[in-house]
């Protein structure tokens, strides 16, 4: 089936949306625990997004502000939606953050739209028809031994480095065989970087798929390999990678 239109509909959703971010600059917290923040510009931009696409389409809506709404249909596309991916990041006014848009049937891509308002960059790519960054079509980045490679990654709200040690000894074994590690504060963002050719690689543990949904269609547009493993309601293990 072809969803064209729906993906057209999602670049200019995700448009309109980081314009709204940059216009009302709403840094208000609602919520903080643990490590999780929840700001008024996330409930006002799910907000947004979720009207915007139902009046476009009645596929089931995945959203990370409202996930407990969500009824899984099988064989069914669905939406993935992060209204602000790195809100953290926005409300202290550290511009890495974004807008992310996802179209998934039975756990896999069909399209991913990122839009990074801060930088006014639009990543989209659609499976089997390739990946863009604004209007200018991407091509599958080089590949670089481990050794020279930029690792993208992140340490989960999820995850109690407290009372789970093994996790994290596990987490710097791995991360230390990379040339460089960046934490970004925004997974999104981090995977779509790969497909950028900024990072060679993201890894996470216990993501949410919200998080990633956007970017792992664009990777996969590309041909770039990645793994995911369910570890938690909504919540992967995920490892993307472009070295040797």
């Amino acid at each position: 089936m072809n969803y064209k239109q729906e993906f057209e509909d999602a670049k200019q959703i995700a448009i309109k949306a980081g314009e709204r971010l940059i216009k009302e600059k709403n840094l208000e917290v609602l919520s903080s625990q643990g490590k999780d923040t929840k700001a008024k510009a996330d409930i006002e931009t799910e907000k947004f997004i979720l009207n915007e696409i139902k009046r476009v389409s009645d596929f089931p809506l995945l959203s990370e502000e409202s996930y407990q709404n969500y009824n899984n249909v099988k064989d069914v596309p669905y939406w993935i939606i992060d209204p602000i991916d790195g809100t953290l990041n926005y409300t202290r006014t550290i511009h890495l953050s974004c807008v992310s848009i996802a179209l998934w049937v039975n756990n896999s891509p069909i399209f991913g739209v990122i839009y990074d308002f801060n930088r006014s960059e639009l990543i989209y790519g659609y499976v089997d028809a390739g990946a863009w960054l604004n209007d200018i079509q991407l091509k599958a980045p080089i590949s670089r031994p481990k050794s020279e490679s930029i690792l993208g990654t992140g340490i989960s709200t999820y995850i109690d480095l407290d009372n789970d040690t093994d996790s994290l000894q596990e987490f710097v074994q791995k991360i230390t065989s990379y040339k460089k590690v960046r934490l970004l504060g925004s997974a999104a963002l981090s995977v779509a970087y790969v497909a950028l050719d900024r990072f060679d690689a993201y890894m996470e543990k216990d993501i949410k798929l919200w998080d990633v949904a956007g970017g792992i269609s664009i990777i996969h547009s590309l041909g770039i390999k990645y793994e995911m493993q369910e570890v938690s309601d909504f919540g992967y293990d995920v490892f993307v990678y472009n070295h040797t």
